[in-house]
């Protein structure tokens, strides 16, 4: 194509330049564990910074103790079930025909129950702390039939190829 090596070397380094001025993003989000309890509550934000990298992208609810393939209780997505954020207080509409009535239970609540899922995590964008510090979180798990629970949580910061 290029009869000039040199052209050929200056255009694969401008365009190796280019690549590297596109933003992109790493994953980002929280890991909570029940304090007592075998529950974690995983939420990632999205990676394309046209779609906010702080906005909520998914919430996994899953048992740590179950062997793998059989560790997740249920997922949400932002796209799909009506997940959202404002900071780190994510919440979720529960419709019953999201969530079929089956077996797996939430902290003794049955899935197909819920109604509404609360995800409070005492952190602030604004005073980033190390990925291995550990902060505070609450789970609330609102019923069809007005019942609540609240579950502690203790929650470490997710950031993909970073140490903060």
């Amino acid at each position: 194509m290029f009869k000039f090596p040199v052209l050929k070397s200056s255009l694969v380094l401008t365009l190796v330049a280019i690549a590297g001025l596109v933003p992109s993003a790493h994953a980002d989000g929280f890991v909570c564990d029940a304090t007592h309890e075998s529950l974690r509550v995983q939420v990632y934000n999205r990676t394309q910074p046209e779609e906010g990298t702080r906005n909520v992208a998914v919430m996994v609810f899953s048992d740590p103790s179950k062997p793998k393939g059989e560790r997740t209780l249920m997922r949400f997505d932002a796209d799909n079930d009506g997940l959202t954020n404002s900071g780190t207080r994510y919440t979720v509409i529960v419709e019953p025909m999201l969530v079929p009535m089956v077996d797996l239970a939430v902290q003794g609540i049955q899935l197909g129950q819920l109604k509404e899922v609360g995800l409070s995590i005492d952190f602030s964008y604004h005073y980033p702390i190390p990925g291995d510090d550990r902060v505070a979180g609450v789970l609330e798990l609102y019923q069809f039939n007005g019942d609540e629970l609240f579950v502690d949580l203790d929650c470490r910061r997710y950031l993909k190829g970073s140490s903060l």
